[in-house]
């Protein structure tokens, strides 16, 4: 077989092969976007209070278009993971980059959090704890419940 006419065959099975693969990865592109947007439009409410689950959204893509039986379906959940992680990353720096009030909230509340939890606790009721109790003296045991030692 003479060399220019295996090349030219070689030349239209290459095209014929990528059209179909962009097809199909068009078409995984979309669906991957989709199923996101339903995701941040119906579970979510559009709302950045909520943009803290798109990871989530990451998941059930993975979940979804995991694999594949064929190189078909292997190259559609290739590229509707990446349309996904696509609007995922678009989503994300609408709601955390270009508006930055939801991280001055989360810092807020987290600041919140561990004040509350760990410095400044809400007054208990007043008697001994059970820790209290098993050691046989109201200030013995954990540092925090010890009266401070004025006689240094």
């Amino acid at each position: 077989m003479n060399r220019s006419i295996l090349f030219t065959l070689m030349l239209v099975a290459a095209a014929s092969f990528s059209m179909v693969t962009a097809g199909d990865c068009e078409d995984g592109y979309r669906a991957g976007r989709q199923l996101v947007w339903n995701y941040w439009e119906e579970d979510l409410d559009e709302d950045c209070d909520n943009g803290w689950a798109l990871k989530l959204a990451r998941l059930k893509v993975m979940e979804r278009f995991a694999g594949g039986r064929n190189w078909k379906e292997h190259r559609f959940n290739e590229c509707a993971i990446n349309g996904a992680d696509e609007i995922i990353q678009d989503l994300e720096e609408k709601c955390f980059d270009k508006e930055p009030s939801q991280c001055m909230d989360l810092a807020n509340g987290a600041a919140e959090t561990i004040v509350t939890d760990r410095v400044c606790t809400p007054k208990k009721e007043v008697g001994l704890s059970t820790m209290q109790k098993h050691r046989g003296h109201p200030h013995r045991g954990h540092p925090m419940l010890r009266r401070p030692d004025y006689r240094k």
